[in-house]
């Protein structure tokens, strides 16, 4: 049986990883700690800066072979964030159904509230929320 992650442990590992450049093992690191608490707002501001940081912060939780649901999250968090939210909601939603014992859903909340949300949810993000 495998250990729940440690949400402050992690959270230093990703600083860490950070100072030494490793934004893609920093990303990863968050992601486990939100698996925790996708509603820590310490791990959410850290998700942030880390994506204003990034250069590219599409590279930095890439969806290739087996991806576990926290860097799948994290994925739909960045991609948000780009302001691709009709990317974002369909692959949320799929986090959301493979585990839904973590409320990752409350995300959603806040992405809508956002000016100009409503108008950039595609075709894709309405068939998915409906199915």
């Amino acid at each position: 049986m495998t250990e729940p992650f440690d949400a402050v442990r992690e959270l230093q590992l990703a600083h860490v990883a950070i100072g030494n450049g490793q934004l893609s093992n920093a990303a990863m690191h968050i992601a486990a700690a939100l698996t925790v608490d996708p509603n820590d707002e310490t791990v959410l501001a850290t998700l942030d800066a880390l994506i204003d940081f990034a250069p590219n912060p599409h590279t930095l939780i890439e969806l290739k072979g087996d991806v576990d649901f926290g860097s799948a999250a994290v994925r739909a968090y960045v991609l948000n964030r780009l302001g691709k939210i009709d990317e974002a909601l369909p692959l949320l939603l799929h986090v959301a159904q493979t585990r839904p014992d973590v409320p990752f859903l409350s995300w959603v909340s806040r992405w809508l509230r956002k000016p100009q949300a409503l108008a950039h949810i595609g075709e894709r993000a309405v068939d998915t929320i409906a199915a």
